[in-house]
């Protein structure tokens, strides 16, 4: 499996960000071609204790770095670094190689440390994942050649260089990556079950969030969620999925988790003080019994 690459830098929106392609590399970091042919994207970190796109993209814009990337990625911000038709020197190894992935005919992708102490946080894990299923429909990569086609940094090289790090230390977290990309190449979220309907009915397995989610509301509340995904349902949803019950935002005008954990001690009983952690059993009750009671959470 293999497609000839000519595109540059890319246009699309991925996850509801713009691809900034305003601090592209310096020309002796990178080897630059009108045309390659590309098999495999490779998914990388950058290692440092803390970090974000903007900074590794200025990093390499210097001359003599003798190493790049195709891409950067944070939890709000994606930048281009490199062509698609050049070859990033993403895998070197003067030890030798596991597989076929070479510089060459690789699509390199590093995730910063975004969640500090040298981890990169689930958002910059997700935000990377739809650049990936976006790189594997470019090249050919479909949801069932994924485990071929879409590396760790760790897999490509006999030096078993420890990248991304926790992906090593965690094989768990590996595949998980991998299953978003795939979830995401099969219906277009990384989610994998969720329907959006025109009714605005927001279903995950089987849980009728719109008791709980309101797009428009969701939206006009936070604005850093209007700047990355503007008024996109779809995107709203995800997020909200994703990472919104976790950090507890409202994102409704019916329903304020913190209002309705605190209006029920029955609830506090069952499901333990309102954390991270708890969160989503609140809004999950709310969905499928709390409305229907009559409860209030506003």
């Amino acid at each position: 499996m293999s497609k000839k690459i000519t595109t540059g830098f890319i246009t699309s929106k991925i996850n509801g960000i713009t691809v900034n392609k305003n601090y592209p590399a310096h020309s002796s970091n990178y080897t630059n071609s009108s045309s390659r042919t590309v098999s495999h994207v490779i998914i990388h970190y950058t290692g440092n204790k803390v970090d974000a796109g903007l900074a590794n993209a200025k990093y390499f814009q210097t001359a003599n770095r003798k190493a790049s990337a195709h891409f950067f990625v944070d939890n709000t911000a994606i930048y281009q670094s490199v062509e698609l038709r050049d070859s990033a020197w993403s895998i070197g190894c003067s030890q030798g190689y596991k597989t076929s992935a070479r510089n060459t005919n690789t699509i390199n992708i590093e995730m910063c440390c975004t969640a500090g102490n040298y981890t990169v946080s689930e958002t910059t894990q997700i935000n990377s994942a739809y650049l990936c299923a976006e790189m594997c429909k470019l090249v050919g990569i479909t949801a069932n050649t994924v485990d071929t086609y879409v590396l760790r940094h760790y897999d490509c090289v006999k030096s078993n260089k420890a990248c991304p790090k926790q992906y090593v230390n965690n094989p768990s977290e590996w595949t998980q990556f991998k299953t978003w990309v795939k979830n995401i190449l099969n219906t277009g979220s990384h989610l994998g079950a969720t329907t959006t309907t025109t009714s605005g009915s927001y279903v995950l397995n089987g849980v009728d969030y719109s008791h709980v989610f309101d797009p428009t509301f969701y939206a006009n509340k936070y604005s850093d969620l209007k700047a990355a995904f503007g008024t996109n349902a779809t995107l709203l949803f995800n997020h909200f999925i994703a990472n919104g019950i976790k950090e507890m935002r409202q994102a409704s005008a019916k329903f304020n988790v913190q209002t309705y954990a605190n209006n029920y001690a029955d609830l506090r009983n069952a499901f333990g003080a309102l954390t991270a952690s708890t969160a989503a059993l609140y809004y999950n009750h709310y969905c499928t019994n709390g409305y229907k009671e009559g409860r209030t959470a506003v």
